[in-house]
């Protein structure tokens, strides 16, 4: 239910608008001045302020201005009602924050007009805040769970999903897997273009194993990770001989021609640990030996 805060000396327009806002089910609290407003503004937080300007003890400017110093009430909708003798003062009103005003003496209609206008024009408001808010948060988790130059899920992404699917699947493979010879390409000396090689890498391994699948990540620099629900560990075979064609052709970046092979170690869930930083520490282990035995293959963990 809406809540209205009139505020006006002449009693029987306290009265009229009190009695049609409550016939429309809003909430209405009424004060004769400004000082007396004051008191109840802020522990009844109002939705609309409908305030009289002349008012003996503090008057519609002198409450605006007091009420525009509190933040939680700064963008409240205030509708003036004057007289039409002080029709060439509301500008002064307008400058000092107020949304509109009302000339008295001011038809039923009118007065709900003016109503619905400023509350529409909150929640219109309210909506677009949200929806920034809304797409805020959205990009804070973006930086959070993803790497930025791959789009893909990263290390805090692979340790929430690892607890998700681990309390749902029996047996787990986790496939860490590098590019060989990264190390000595220029790719490792050039940030920027060791950063484009990850992305092109990445686009074409996502055919194969789409993000949306929360089963492949990226932890670093030329280090790429499969996380995989298994029933047969021998499949795990056939996974990497998905991996592997996607280093050819060789990868033309500016003016580089950049050849690789592609080496993987596998960590089995739980019968080499149940652990993820042990199953990754394995695995990338597993990946170093498969590299020191010439590269282009993957090696299991024992």
């Amino acid at each position: 239910m809406p809540k209205v805060l009139a505020i006006d000396d002449e009693y029987h327009i306290l009265q009229l608008v009190t009695e049609f806002l409550r016939d429309q089910d809003f909430e209405v609290t009424t004060a004769p001045n400004g000082r007396v407003a004051m008191e109840c503004v802020h522990s009844y937080q109002p939705d609309l302020i409908l305030c009289d300007v002349e008012m003996p003890e503090m008057n519609g400017y002198e409450f605006l201005q007091e009420l525009r110093k509190s933040p939680e009430l700064a963008t409240t909708p205030f509708v003036f009602l004057t007289g039409m003798s002080a029709r060439r003062q509301m500008r002064e009103g307008m400058d000092l924050g107020a949304d509109d005003y009302l000339t008295k003496p001011f038809t039923f209609q009118e007065l709900w007009g003016a109503v619905q206008s400023r509350l529409l024009k909150t929640q219109h408001l309210k909506m677009l805040l949200d929806n920034k808010i809304y797409a805020k948060e959205k990009q804070i988790e973006k930086l959070a769970y993803f790497d930025e130059t791959t789009d893909l899920p990263n290390n805090a992404a692979l340790e929430q999903h690892f607890w998700e699917i681990s309390r749902k699947s029996k047996h787990l493979a986790l496939i860490y897997f590098q590019l060989d010879q990264f190390d000595s390409s220029p790719a490792a000396q050039q940030a920027a273009l060791g950063r484009i090689l990850m992305k092109a890498f990445t686009n074409r391994l996502t055919p194969y194993f789409h993000p949306s699948q929360k089963n492949l990540y990226y932890l670093g620099l030329n280090q790429f990770v499969l996380l995989l629900s298994i029933s047969n560990p021998q499949n795990l075979i056939q996974t990497y001989e998905i991996l592997k064609p996607q280093v050819q052709p060789s990868f033309q970046i500016l003016k580089y021609n950049l050849s690789f092979g592609l080496s993987a170690g596998i960590a089995l869930c739980p019968h080499n640990s149940s652990h993820l930083n042990e199953l990754l520490e394995s695995a990338s282990q597993a990946c170093k030996q498969a590299q020191n035995l010439g590269g282009n293959q993957c090696q299991f963990v024992l």
